[in-house]
């Protein structure tokens, strides 16, 4: 009978083991895979791994190196769990089931318009019967193209896009392919200083983009649900990183080159770097969001039977 006990005493003690165990799987995870893209607005995350922010909050991390069309497909296909990139590009994804939440805002600007210094068009309202070059159809660069256009009243059917790989903009332009392009920096900003090109949109400067929050951190859907501690410890990493790059850009554009996250100069990236309002925000995130969801809706990109706030309230988790 003793012994009879003792194994029941056992198994309950083992029992109890096995749930605290679960409970403490249900807060942190062993390791988290974030993504990393070679892009210059992403300094978030490079610095959050140069300088240690993931390390001080406790995370044990992997660095998952992605272009950044791949985010979407590896959130579906949960082989990454966190990262950053542009609002605009999620909007359609999280409209089909895309199990991602937006957990941040990180800063504003990085896509500019640029056309030939001689070519006539002085603003976004004279690309009416123009040729605009973007390197998708559907990416982040052409949603704020068509959201420039209707802000400037101009009918996105009287603007004919024209798609080129993004290296091959520049040339476009100057050989009268095209009459403007939408690119991303620090493309845009090389572009600006090596070929004369000038720009009619500035998203870091220009209405209605410039108060704005361009691009998000974010994680999966599984991570938020089932690892909420772990997700608090990643965006008090990425916003900290965040912060660190609004108050010293120069240093954070010479930290990403060194570590090799990205390329061009030191001088050009920093100015670049500059430009943009690194002061991350919870709120600032959500709002984004539901702007682009609004926006799109409005210029028929996605169902315009979209609730955007059901939405944006269901693709958006609060972590602080």
């Amino acid at each position: 009978m003793k012994i009879k006990n003792s194994l029941i005493i056992l198994g309950l003690l083992l029992l109890i083991v096995a749930i605290g165990g679960c409970g403490k799987d249900k807060q942190e995870k062993n390791k988290l895979r974030i993504a990393s893209s070679p892009v210059l607005c992403e300094a978030p995350i490079h610095i959050a791994a140069a300088k240690g922010f993931f390390e001080q909050e406790g995370l044990d991390y992997e660095l998952i190196t992605l272009d950044t069309p791949a985010k979407i497909d590896s959130v579906a296909a949960n082989t990454i769990d966190a990262g950053f990139g542009m609002t605009g590009k999620f909007i359609a994804p999280l409209v089909n089931g895309l199990p991602l939440k937006v957990t941040a805002g990180m800063h504003t600007g990085c896509i500019q318009t640029l056309t030939t210094a001689n070519s006539g068009i002085n603003s976004v309202a004279d690309l009416k019967g123009k040729k605009v070059g973007v390197a998708s159809l559907i990416d982040a660069q052409i949603i704020a193209t068509k959201r420039a256009l209707a802000y400037y009243h101009v009918n996105e059917d009287d603007v004919e896009f024209v798609v080129f790989p993004g290296a091959d903009l520049p040339t476009a332009l100057e050989n009268g392919a095209i009459d403007a392009y939408t690119h991303s920096d620090p493309a845009t900003a090389i572009a600006i200083k090596d070929k004369g090109f000038k720009p009619i949109l500035n998203t870091a400067t220009d209405e209605p983009f410039k108060d704005e929050y361009c691009c998000i951190s974010f994680v999966t859907a599984k991570l938020a649900e089932e690892h909420p501690e772990t997700v608090k410890k990643f965006v008090n990493a990425t916003n900290k990183a965040a912060q660190w790059i609004e108050d010293n850009p120069e240093e954070a554009a010479k930290i990403q080159l060194e570590r090799n996250f990205v390329t061009g100069s030191a001088e050009l990236n920093g100015a670049v770097l500059k430009t943009y309002n690194y002061k991350p925000s919870i709120q600032g995130g959500y709002d984004a969001l539901y702007t682009a969801i609004q926006a799109m809706k409005d210029l028929k990109m996605i169902d315009g039977n979209i609730n955007a706030k059901e939405l944006a309230d269901k693709s958006f988790v609060y972590f602080k």
